[in-house]
């Protein structure tokens, strides 16, 4: 049985949707490196970026288990990846977390 064209749009959404969310928290935490704005801001918009990612990432790895761990905005690199162990990802989640509080 085929899927649908609905079906096929629901997995856009649950799949393609996070990891765009995932690519731009990437693309902040990488520019903000090379920024000029003051050391609070960028702890503040760095925090903000990598909560952002960890609980994308939470959503994707308990829906669908092992899922890829992009940690970059090279989408070179990221279409590349292979799904990562999802207790790998989990850990990451978690010291993402800790370097927020």
């Amino acid at each position: 049985m085929q899927p649908t064209t609905s079906q096929l749009n629901d997995f856009d959404a649950f799949w393609k949707k996070p990891y765009n969310f995932i690519y731009h928290a990437n693309a902040i935490i990488e520019a903000l490196e090379f920024s000029p704005i003051d050391v609070e801001t960028k702890k503040q918009l760095r925090g903000e970026a990598l909560f952002i990612r960890s609980v994308t990432l939470f959503y994707l790895t308990n829906f669908y288990g092992d899922v890829p761990l992009t940690l970059t905005s090279s989408y070179q690199t990221n279409d590349l990846l292979p799904r990562e162990n999802q207790e790998k990802v989990l850990e990451r989640i978690v010291d993402d977390l800790k370097e927020v509080v």
